[in-house]
Formats: C-alpha cells, structure tokens, sequence
C-alpha cells in the first residue's frame, strides 16, 4: 500500500471538514440570529427524529467500504459492480418503505416532546427531513464505495461543494420561508452531493451502469452478515442524539436544546478534524489484514501516537475559546452554553482516542467491541438520561449523556490492546500529562483574561492569547 495515496486522502479529508466547519460556523450564527434559538433547536430535533431511519439502513454503508476495499485487494472488479448495484438498490427500497411507515411513529414522539404550537412546524418541517435522509442514504452508499477504492479526496470534494450550496442557499431561502426554508436548502444539497458522487464513482469504475438496475440475492447475504453488527453498532450510537434530544426538549426545553446542539456541533466538527485523517485507514488496515496482519498493530501506534499529540490542545483550544464562540453567535456570554462545552468536551477527547482501535476493527471485520461500546452508550444514555432528567432538569440529562460516552470509549481501545497484545499505558507518557497540566491552565487563564479584560480589549487579541496559552511552546 502506497503512501501518497492515504496523505492525499487524509489532506482532502481535514480539508472538506474544515470547510464544512466553517460553514456549519456561518450557518448558525444566521439562523440564530434570523430566527433564534428555540427556531435551531426545534430544527436539530426534528433531524434528531428522523435519524431513527438508521433502522432501514442495515448497516449497508459499512459492509460497501470493507467488501469493496476487499475485493480491489483481490482484484475483483465484477464483484465490486454488485456490492454497489446490490447496495444502492437495497438502500433505496427498504429505506423509502419504512420511511413511510414509520412516518406515524415519528409524528408521535415530536407530539410527545414538543407544546403544540411547535409541534405543528415541526410536523410540517418532517417530510422535507425525512426526503434529505433517504438521499444522504444513499450518497452514503455510493460515498463508501469511492472510501473503498481510497479515493476519499473525490467523496470530500462532492461534501465541500454541498455545504457552500447548503449554506448560500439557506442565506438565500430562510428569509423567504423561514425554517421551511433551511428544509429546502438541506434537500437541495443532498441531491447534489448524490448526483456528483455517482458521476465521480463511475468515473473511477467505469463497469458500473449508468444507473443501478441489477441486485444480487448472494451479494445482499454477504453485505447483510457483515453489515448486522455494523447496523447494531451505528445504530445504538444514532440512537444517543435523538433519546438526548427528546429528553432536553422534555426536561429542558428547545432553549437548553438549541445550547446542546451549539456545543455539540462546535466539538463535533473539531472532533471530525481530528478523526478524519484515521477514517481513511479504514481500506488500509481491510487491505493490510488480507495481505500482511502484522502490520495492523504498528499502524495503529502510528495512529493513536498522532492523536495523543494533537487533540488534547485541540479540545482545549474549544474551552477556551468558549465565551468568545459565545458572545459571537449570541452576543452575550451564555452559561448554559459554555457549561455543556466543558461537560461534553472531557467524553469526546476519550471518544476521539478510541478513533484508531474502532477504525482497524471495521478495517478487519471485527465488530463485537464497537457494537457492545455503542450499546451500552445507548442504553446508559437511556436509563441515566431519564433518571438525571427527573431529578435535575436538562443538564442532567446532558451529565447522563457524558458519562455514557466517556465509558462507553474505553472499552474499544482497551479490547483492541488486549486483542493484539499490546500494554494498556504504554501509550501514555509523563510529557503527556504534563501537556494536559498546561493545557488546563491555559484554559483557565483564558477565561480570566476574558471575563477580566473584554471591556478594554478587542476579541480578536483575546482570542490571540488564548491560542497561545493553550499550544503552549
């Protein structure tokens, strides 16, 4: 396996999710500024809701990558034509189905959660959701299958020019429809990201038809066997956001919901900053484990060493940078904000180095850790969420939602290493904890230096100082 083609992957990559960061960033200082929090976070609960459509997806987009990374090791080109026909076609059928039958269920739980002014917008809002999830469905398919010939520069170069679609069409629409028109404006960019994967896809792999028509009974069983455990595992963690979501809305109310999803979207696009560059070994480790296993455990040395050095500052740069996103999106410091900032970014930096073990177990077919990780995340959320909820409101809910994600992470990694045999704290070191010890204290000082200094000095340079003291030289 050469290596300019996972550095070309891994650039584009980090290039699409700061692209899309920024985006993200632009888009919701719009929103909240055109129609306000409770408008945001009605909207993030609504795309909550129809992400139990996960259900309909088998697990189809995981088993595309790893067969189709299988099968170029193997040089099966015939074989990779039916995983993708077979795939897509599937996606398209059963997802649609249970899409509408399950649209009853999904008005139910928004009536459940929502007082009933919000519940009718919602409810108008769900169809145009619900049609963006089937077609980012299946761009995920066919996306996968341009993972799987490692051609993920292509699939990111299709994802930045959706979200600057995304994002000028918002700008252009929301005045015209207010949040009807962010629906409009989401559909209208996964229908470009789907057309321009499948004319890149068929680029790369000129075999494929024009359009897919051609599904295998056999290549289905095969996809589906492996994709089960995928299935299991995606779907118990896609279950998280929308049982926290629900339980916010319920316990909280859209204001706290809009403040969770600021937070977990602001830590969410670092967090795929970082995790990018180790989604593109997915093929790497699947082509290593067929053709030379041992080199599965230094690969992934390589890759949690780069991690260890780079995402502790990264999450602290978040915290500290916290009242300034803050007074930037809201135009004042927001406590409920910057609470769940530094609640939710401790789990996530766990979560984050847990990235190379969960990566080289889908790479090598090996999903029992990732799927019981996620299952208990999902049912710990669940049973402390509602517990938490009761008794203290919503940011119970969000303490619930931390605690299962930063226990459910360990264990992915922790059973990699027993796996292969390697030391559960070698990878830690005393320069590391030291780095955690000053990037703490920069955090702190940032926050003093904000609270202390924003009447006489310009953001801006508060947010200079910040860098400088959280990447400390």
């Amino acid at each position: 396996m050469r290596r300019s083609p996972v550095i070309r992957n891994a650039t584009v990559t980090v290039l699409q999710v700061l692209a899309s960061s920024a985006s993200f960033f632009l888009l919701y200082l719009y929103i909240l500024r055109t129609l306000g929090t409770e408008s945001l976070g009605l909207w993030s609960l609504v795309l909550a809701t129809t992400s139990l459509g996960r259900l309909s997806e088998l697990g189809l987009t995981g088993s595309s990558l790893k067969f189709v990374a299988q099968y170029l090791a193997r040089d099966d080109t015939p074989s990779v034509v039916k995983v993708v026909q077979t795939s897509t076609l599937t996606i398209l059928v059963i997802v649609s189905v249970l899409l509408v039958l399950g649209y009853p269920l999904l008005v139910w739980l928004l009536r459940a959660n929502l007082e009933p002014s919000a519940y009718q917008e919602a409810v108008s809002l769900l169809p145009y959701a619900l049609a963006s999830f089937l077609v980012n469905s299946l761009a995920g398919i066919i996306g996968s299958t341009l993972d799987g010939y490692h051609r993920f520069d292509l699939r990111a170069y299709c994802q930045i020019g959706g979200h600057l679609l995304y994002l000028a069409a918002a700008v252009a629409l929301i005045p015209l429809f207010q949040l009807q028109g962010l629906a409009f404006a989401q559909l209208l960019q996964a229908l470009s990201v789907l057309a321009a994967t499948w004319l890149l896809l068929r680029r790369v792999c000129p075999d494929l038809p024009f359009l897919p028509y051609r599904w295998s009974r056999e290549t289905f069983r095969e996809l589906v066997l492996y994709g089960f455990q995928f299935q299991l595992s995606g779907l118990a963690l896609f279950l998280c956001d929308p049982a926290t979501k629900m339980l916010l809305a319920r316990f909280g109310g859209l204001s706290l919901t809009a403040y969770y999803e600021m937070a977990n979207r602001l830590i969410l696009q670092l967090r795929a900053v970082l995790t990018s560059a180790n989604r593109v070994l997915i093929p790497v480790f699947a082509h290593w484990h067929e053709r030379a296993p041992h080199r599965l455990a230094g690969l992934y040395r390589e890759s949690l060493s780069l991690l260890l050095y780079l995402s502790p500052p990264a999450y602290g740069l978040i915290v500290a940078t916290t009242p300034l996103v803050s007074w930037i999106w809201l135009g004042e410091f927001e406590t409920s904000f910057a609470l769940f900032c530094v609640l939710l970014c401790p789990s996530w930096q766990i979560n984050t180095l847990a990235g190379p073990a969960y990566f080289a177990f889908l790479g090598v077919g090996r999903l029992r850790w990732n799927t019981a990780a996620h299952v208990f995340m999902a049912l710990a959320n669940l049973a402390l969420g509602a517990t938490l909820g009761w008794l203290f409101g919503g940011y119970g809910v969000v303490v619930a939602w931390v605690v299962a994600l930063a226990l459910g992470s360990i264990v992915i990694p922790v059973a990699f290493q027993r796996e292969r045999k390697l030391p559960l704290a070698g990878a830690l070191t005393v320069d590391d904890g030291v780095l955690l010890a000053a990037i703490l204290l920069g955090c702190a000082a940032t926050w003093a230096l904000y609270f202390y200094l924003r009447p006489m000095v310009a953001g801006v340079t508060l947010l200079v100082a910040g860098l400088a003291l959280v990447y400390p030289t």
